[in-house]
């Protein structure tokens, strides 16, 4: 699916259509499970399997703050991906514009 949403965007997508004004949404949903994970966590017993669901957000391990260090690394890492490929996507040729 991964392969087939890129060569979707790459070929069948007109060019130009990400922009950078939505750029507060791209941290909605690794913002939601973050607080999911954390409240699981919270609510599971300690010592309980699988308690936290990736080793870097393990509140026993790391403490709050270092997963928040943790999840503050990783946003930022996305938040760069959007911007790459908001960049991507504004100097990609147009596959749907008819050539004369």
């Amino acid at each position: 699916v991964p392969v087939a949403a890129a060569l979707d965007w790459l070929l069948l997508t007109p060019a130009g259509r990400l922009h950078l004004a939505r750029r507060a949404a791209w941290i909605l949903y690794p913002l939601a499970y973050l607080a999911f994970t954390l409240a699981r966590g919270e609510l599971l017993l300690p010592g309980t399997e699988g308690r936290y669901l990736y080793p870097f957000l393990d509140v026993d391990q790391h403490g709050y703050k270092g997963v928040l260090g943790n999840a503050l690394l990783l946003g930022l890492a996305l938040y760069a991906l959007g911007l790459l490929l908001v960049a991507l996507d504004h100097i990609r040729p147009n596959p749907l514009r008819r050539r004369r």
